[in-house]
């Protein structure tokens, strides 16, 4: 049998003030800039950003796409190659004329080619880390100046599952397989 236990507290009540937490999750008129916003995942993070109060730049690198999402976001269309050093610094050049602080960074862009480490070239290479590595890096120079500028926020990277794992025959190496 259990003793009862003591009903004496070792410590005050906790009496801190609880935080508005829903108040807490909302972005009300705080400018986000979204990489990739033209299709997929970046689409559906538009509307989530739109839908707790963010005003949001709807980057793509098809016109068409940036506009559509932006339309239906209530967002602003943008259109830039995040490759490219001088397009993400008139990028981010923009979105601080026309957001006022970019509060934030939501950066969708990547894809992946596959082929045989043989079939891979130096150009393929080049689209690759263009397209993975590059563009992050100048999200990351231009769009933390902005956001540190504003007085700091986040800078949101997502990647697919195939950035954790390999694929099955993403990698040939030219040696027959194993049952």
């Amino acid at each position: 049998m259990t003793e009862p236990l003591d009903e004496t507290p070792t410590e005050p009540l906790d009496t801190t003030p609880v935080p508005d937490y829903d108040a807490l999750h909302r972005l009300d008129g705080r400018g986000f800039v979204l990489l990739g916003a033209g299709n997929g995942i970046g689409r559906q993070t538009a509307h989530a950003l739109a839908a707790s109060g963010a005003r949001v730049l709807c980057v793509d690198l098809d016109k068409q796409r940036a506009e559509a999402v932006a339309a239906q976001t209530g967002g602003i269309p943008y259109v830039a190659d995040v490759t490219r050093r001088t397009d993400m610094r008139d990028l981010f050049a923009y979105a601080q004329r026309e957001l006022g602080e970019v509060a934030g960074v939501v950066d969708i862009v990547g894809m992946a080619r596959y082929a045989g480490l043989g079939e891979l070239d130096d150009d393929a290479w080049d689209w690759h880390f263009s397209l993975v590595l590059r563009h992050a890096w100048l999200a990351v120079q231009y769009g933390g100046a902005a956001v540190a500028e504003a007085g700091g926020g986040p800078l949101v990277f997502v990647a697919s599952v195939s950035g954790l794992t390999a694929r099955r025959c993403t990698v040939r190496t030219g040696r027959p397989r194993r049952p």
